[in-house]
């Protein structure tokens, strides 16, 4: 299995605006000035970010009108700015010899992406930890491709390794890569829920650099990739008089991540005049590298349990339950894969409360994913989290 996380293309300077509002099912759109556009041109309608981006391609032009080869699917505010793109596409092709590399994909770009990326997981059958992924930019009418990075080991989607997790439980490099993933990123999921909360900072006040008072606490590492990066960081502008979101996360240069007081740096002014920018920022009391044993063990006893619980491969489950026995032969039928789930349950409910424990040591008031309130909350019956969750 492979996670491919990779840049989109820059877009070109070729742009221009719209002239009158568009519905949905439209094919003609009427723009400020038509003249740097020609028939067979990729258009992405809205900017790079813009929650309601889509691309399309011209089938004709006349005079400033442009009509699409396929009809839009969201409406559009006049203004909204149309770029010409030389891409509209990715390639991925793979090989374990970096040579004579195989065809592995085409997809979409999304310019709507929140982090302005590729974002794709394979599970293909030969594609393992020693694969070499070659990445291309595609464009589907000239069929120019142009490749970019030959990507190798990319392993970087939960706090416990795919390799290190296989071994742990048994299984061989072979084995159901779908749902390994599917369950590694379940506990990535499961804990972020209770281990972090937010810091929002919003400000209509536009710079490149912005200090943000953690007030003690430091970013948290919210993707599960086990680094503490611009990619934990979740950046837009927001167009109050209508109600729009444009991400601009892919125009952060950098994090430098001081404790308590980091500072994120954007490649230009924002936000646009007229926009607020809100910055969110998942936080935790504690440097991640000091824990990162607990969180490898709590997301592995998640993922066991996934698997145990879901429509696993049958081999899949056979090695975690013999490794639950520490290898022995065992009776591997219902109520003995209970016991084993029960058995972590409990395990992850004493490393929750001992992690949340160390981690959090002081309430805060920092917004949460779900809401308002005391972030961490102690009893004699346990540690509640902003999820509802209560760890005895």
């Amino acid at each position: 299995m492979k996670r491919i996380l990779y840049n989109n293309p820059a877009v070109t300077t070729t742009t221009t605006d719209t002239d009158a509002a568009l519905a949905y099912g439209d094919t003609d759109i009427t723009v400020d000035d038509a003249s740097s556009f020609s028939a067979d041109d990729i258009l992405l309608i809205e900017s790079v970010g813009n929650e309601f981006g889509e691309i399309r391609i011209v089938d004709s032009i006349t005079n400033n009108t442009i009509t699409l080869t396929v009809a839009i699917e969201y409406p559009h505010i006049s203004g909204v700015t149309v770029t010409k793109l030389s891409y509209n596409q990715y390639k991925i092709t793979y090989s374990n010899t970096n040579n004579d590399f195989e065809a592995l994909v085409t997809g979409d770009l999304d310019y709507a992406d929140k982090h302005n990326r590729i974002d794709y997981v394979t599970y293909t059958n030969g594609v393992n930890d020693n694969t070499y992924l070659a990445i291309y930019y595609y464009n589907s009418v000239t069929e120019v491709e142009i490749l970019q990075d030959t990507l190798y080991q990319q392993d970087n989607y939960s706090w416990c390794t795919e390799a290190d997790f296989k071994s742990q439980i048994g299984i061989t490099t072979s084995s159901n890569s779908e749902f390994i993933y599917e369950a590694l990123r379940h506990g990535v999921e499961s804990m972020g829920d209770d281990l972090f909360f937010n810091k929002v900072v919003e400000t209509t006040d536009a710079d490149v650099q912005f200090d943000i008072d953690l007030a003690g606490y430091v970013v948290a590492d919210f993707d599960g990739n086990r680094l503490i990066d611009k990619n934990d960081i979740i950046a837009y502008e927001y167009d109050t008089a209508n109600n729009l979101i444009t991400y601009i996360s892919h125009k952060i240069v950098k994090l430098f991540n001081g404790k308590g007081a980091p500072k994120v740096i954007f490649s230009e002014r924002v936000p646009t005049s007229g926009k607020t920018l809100v910055i969110t920022i998942p936080v935790a009391q504690v440097e991640y590298d000091s824990y990162r044993s607990s969180y490898s063990e709590i997301n592995k006893l998640y993922a066991v349990n996934y698997l145990l619980n879901n429509s696993t491969n049958k081999s899949v489950k056979d090695a975690i339950m013999g490794w639950s026995a520490g290898g022995t032969t065992i009776d591997k039928g219902p109520t003995t894969t209970a016991d084993v789930i029960e058995k972590n349950d409990k395990r992850i409910r004493m490393l929750m409360k001992d992690l949340l424990q160390k981690a959090y040591v002081k309430p805060t008031k920092l917004r949460t994913q779900r809401s308002i309130l005391n972030a961490r909350s102690r009893s004699n019956t346990g540690v509640r989290t902003p999820s509802g969750n209560v760890y005895y």
